[in-house]
């Protein structure tokens, strides 16, 4: 891991930096296919070194500061993009974040300086396993399928965000738009640390690791539905105030689906991450690819929300009819391990 990971990121930054350099629309899609490949393995082995350094009980908390690190950059990109592209080039935007990625090299190098952090007793005996138990396990397409409700809503908020002010609310692209933005994907970011913070201290509380978790979820679950009001709201900051509710919500929601990934096979959890994220992924593909669609009318997104509202309330109901201390290792003997 000490090696490979800082390799792919190595590749992702060049990747970014030539993104900058490129003077073609064929070249710039071929390398960001590219970047895709690079950063594929930033979840999951961000989320198995999660599982082998913390406690069951601080997972969710430690996968959310993880998660919402994976989004400081929608949180500085709007601002960003928009003050190089309307004073400079917006090739520099490429630059400077590839630039960043070979820079985190230096910390890792040095804070990683030996193999898995702290692994647990019951993992090093257990390193190698067979990947088909991963297929198999029921818990595996649990997550899955939460992943499936919950993802196109949160690609929904990066990618489409910016399209939804500019052409339905005729914002204006500019640092208006940046500040608008900024409220609303640091509310993503402040979402993931407080979905893992609650569990923490609901389980400190007498609360059990899942029950805790399930609790969090319907609460993120309940802020999420906020976004069906969009529509029918008059003013900018009313519609704003109602989105930061909406990333609020996704972010508990998906502190938590990422930490259930670490309890299906806990010397797997890598496969797990990369398996789900791959289903996870395809399926969002297809629902933004027809957004992009429906959004040309503006009255579609009426349906818009009602729809990514539908797949949230699929993937909450997935998880109060079947996450269980069956297909999830969080009885109390697996969290004492």
């Amino acid at each position: 891991i000490r090696i490979f990971f800082p390799v792919m990121v190595f590749g992702w930054s060049v990747s970014t930096i030539l993104v900058g350099f490129a003077n073609s629309y064929e070249s710039i899609l071929w390398l960001r296919y590219l970047l895709g490949v690079w950063e594929a393995v930033n979840f999951p082995i961000g989320i198995m070194i999660i599982a082998r350094v913390f406690p069951k009980s601080e997972q969710s908390l430690a996968t959310g500061i993880f998660g919402s690190g994976a989004f400081i950059a929608t949180l500085l990109a709007p601002k960003m993009v928009i003050f190089f592209s309307n004073n400079y080039d917006w090739r520099i935007s490429f630059i400077l974040a590839g630039a960043l990625g070979i820079f985190w090299l230096i910390p890792w190098f040095l804070i990683y300086r030996r193999g898995p952090f702290n692994l647990p007793s019951t993992v090093k005996q257990q390193q190698i396993g067979n990947p088909l138990e991963v297929i198999k396990s029921p818990g595996t397409w649990i997550v899955a399928c939460m992943g499936i409700g919950l993802i196109p809503c949160l690609y929904f908020s990066t990618q489409w965000l910016p399209t939804y002010f500019a052409d339905v609310l005729n914002v204006s692209y500019d640092q208006r738009l940046g500040n608008y933005l900024l409220v609303i994907y640091l509310m993503l970011d402040i979402g993931l640390w407080v979905g893992g913070y609650l569990v923490l201290r609901l389980y400190r509380s007498g609360k059990s690791i899942l029950n805790a978790r399930k609790s969090v979820i319907l609460m993120g679950y309940l802020l999420i539905m906020v976004v069906l009001a969009v529509p029918y709201l008059q003013s900018i900051m009313s519609i704003v105030i109602a989105f930061a509710d909406f990333v609020f919500g996704i972010g508990m929601f998906l502190a938590n689906q990422h930490a259930f990934k670490q309890d299906v096979v806990v010397n797997q959890v890598a496969a797990v991450a990369a398996i789900v994220g791959f289903i996870e992924m395809m399926f969002t593909a297809f629902v933004i690819k027809e957004i992009g669609m429906w959004s040309n009318a503006p009255g579609n997104y009426r349906f818009i929300f009602f729809m990514l509202s539908g797949f949230v309330t699929l993937a909450v109901i997935v998880v109060f009819l079947f996450v269980n201390t069956k297909w999830f290792k969080l009885t109390e003997e697996n969290i004492q391990k």
